[in-house]
């Protein structure tokens, strides 16, 4: 089972496509995929901005979880489940997406960092061996 995109950080008013794909070993759909909504603010989702579609291809299940105009209230962990696996999105929608997108790249020059040391660290030890 994959859900994609993992995270998701858009401004108000655009629209959102998650993706929850299940691979079947035959085309007998038992049970449909299910979407969860969690938040820590009161749930203000419109059900007529949500859409659900499936279909099957080359043994797998896909269901996209549609959001139109995606709006604050949207911002939350988004999971689908199939039978007894479960996948988890973090969608964030913010207006001030500029200042998301600098502490995220922050965050990846962070982790950049991290990994050149990590390898220049393993090349040190194993060049002195």
């Amino acid at each position: 089972m994959l859900l994609l995109p993992a995270y998701v950080y858009v401004s108000p008013g655009t629209n959102v496509k998650l993706n929850c794909s299940i691979f079947l070993d035959n085309s007998t759909i038992k049970n449909p995929v299910e979407w969860h909504f969690l938040s820590n603010e009161r749930n203000q989702t419109r059900p007529e901005h949500i859409h659900i579609e499936e279909e099957f291809v080359n043994h797998s299940l896909i269901s996209y979880l549609i959001i139109q105009h995606a709006q604050i209230s949207h911002s939350g962990l988004w999971s689908c489940k199939y039978k007894r696996q479960r996948r988890t999105a973090k969608l964030i929608v913010d207006r001030d997406i500029q200042r998301m997108n600098a502490l995220l790249a922050n965050q990846s020059n962070r982790l950049f960092s991290s990994f050149l040391f990590c390898l220049f660290f393993v090349n040190i030890v194993f060049l002195s061996q």
